[in-house]
């Protein structure tokens, strides 16, 4: 969804009542600044895909807001394609907390059809767990082309 002439904005992309997983990105003249990548490989594709209809000829940045998975849990669709990504310096996660982060979300699956048919697996398809390869310890500026962006920590 279109909510400014930069700015996009992509809701819905996984759900666990109350909980939904929101992301968006912010279009310049060159690059364009995805924020956040989703809780999965899949989420990530979605993000990546809206992000490119808008102006495929722009590269590629991601900026992880916070530590939670479904800010950085598609982390590796965009390690994968070579796209740059950003985070604060102290939301680097562990294989293990990823896996603790994975079992909760298996178990809050609600509908019992659903955990029979392993979801989870559908769910995290291709996904690993990838933490930002640029750290953030400072206020930044992200040069999109006409426009910059200040990062404030």
């Amino acid at each position: 969804m279109n909510v400014s002439d930069h700015c996009y904005v992509v809701s819905g992309l996984y759900s666990i009542p109350p909980w939904m997983v929101n992301a968006g990105f912010i279009v310049g003249s060159e690059q364009t600044l995805i924020v956040d990548s989703g809780l999965c490989y899949l989420s990530a594709q979605t993000i990546f895909s809206y992000a490119m209809a808008v102006k495929p000829s722009n590269d590629c940045i991601l900026i992880n807001t916070e530590p939670h998975s479904d800010h950085m849990g598609g982390n590796s669709f965009f390690h994968d394609k070579g796209i740059p990504i950003y985070g604060h310096h102290q939301i680097c996660r562990s294989d293990e907390e990823f896996m603790d982060i994975y079992d909760d979300h298996n178990r809050s699956i609600i509908y019992p059809e659903c955990k029979t048919r392993n979801d989870e697996k559908y769910i995290f398809a291709k996904t690993r767990f990838i933490n930002p390869d640029n750290a953030i310890n400072k206020d930044t500026i992200i040069d999109l082309g006409d426009l910059e962006l200040k990062v404030l920590l």
